[in-house]
């Protein structure tokens, strides 16, 4: 009757909730309190996706973050980001080679670049391994809501999209050869420099937007220079009684 169907809805969002907090022995338990025990086909789907629950904690972040502590790279290629690992590793061996042939310009200058990109990598990994969780989370759980037809609107829940800027609109909107040139090389630092470098810049945007931003406007030449001029404001030393700081992205605003 009424009460029983009541009772079911409310083991299945005792289930979601379970669910969302990657309790999912816990979850399953109401899910399964959920459906008839009649009907055979959504228990059967149920089973089916219950043997698989217990990959949705792969990839581990932490142990994404050892392996990158141990050997470069291998964090994220554990992840599922091969292209990513295989970056790092090049990276740090570069820089590697340079300190070791070069001691004076490597301890003073490359050192503290090579430490920066080996944290980097380590969160980078860990990052990467978050991601993938989230995805199979979603993926999943869009089959799991499939067995419940009746609540479409629960559907939208974990649903996961990448938070990713899309730096190709730079090169797009090039409209000279130098302006070519400094987008190219703009894609290119964010594709495998950025990417495995610690979050160091205390403006928003980042010192690299800003430039990129700052060459569309005004030119190769001139963007250079504001650039350069915001590289040289971009310190610890910052303040608030310089800059608006902005509390949601803990950063201070300096747009161009």
């Amino acid at each position: 009757g009424t009460n029983q169907s009541q009772n079911r809805k409310k083991t299945l969002y005792q289930g979601i909730c379970n669910f969302g907090l990657a309790q999912y022995d816990e979850a399953f338990d109401f899910f399964y309190e959920s459906i008839d025990e009649n009907d055979s086909i959504s228990i059967h789907r149920l089973n089916q996706l219950s043997e698989s629950r217990k990959t949705l904690k792969r990839p581990y972040p932490g142990l994404a973050s050892t392996m990158s502590i141990i050997l470069p790279g291998s964090g994220q290629t554990y992840a599922g980001n091969f292209l990513d690992g295989a970056n790092s590793i090049v990276l740090l061996s570069s820089l590697t080679y340079i300190v070791l042939y070069t001691p004076v310009l490597g301890f003073s200058i490359i050192f503290p670049l090579f430490y920066r990109y080996y944290m980097g990598g380590i969160l980078n990994a860990h990052e990467i391994a978050q991601e993938r969780r989230k995805e199979k989370q979603s993926s999943y759980y869009q089959e799991l809501m499939e067995i419940f037809p009746g609540d479409h609107y629960l559907s939208g829940l974990f649903s996961f999209q990448k938070d990713r800027q899309d730096f190709k609109k730079y090169f797009k909107n090039s409209v000279s050869e130098g302006n070519i040139l400094v987008s190219l090389s703009f894609l290119f630092y964010k594709k495998y420099l950025s990417s495995q470098d610690v979050d160091a810049c205390v403006f928003n945007p980042s010192c690299s937007v800003y430039t990129i931003e700052a060459v569309q406007k005004n030119g190769a030449v001139r963007g250079l220079l504001d650039g350069f001029d915001r590289l040289l404001r971009c310190h610890p030393f910052a303040t608030e009684h310089d800059y608006h700081y902005n509390s949601f992205t803990k950063k201070y605003d300096d747009d161009l």
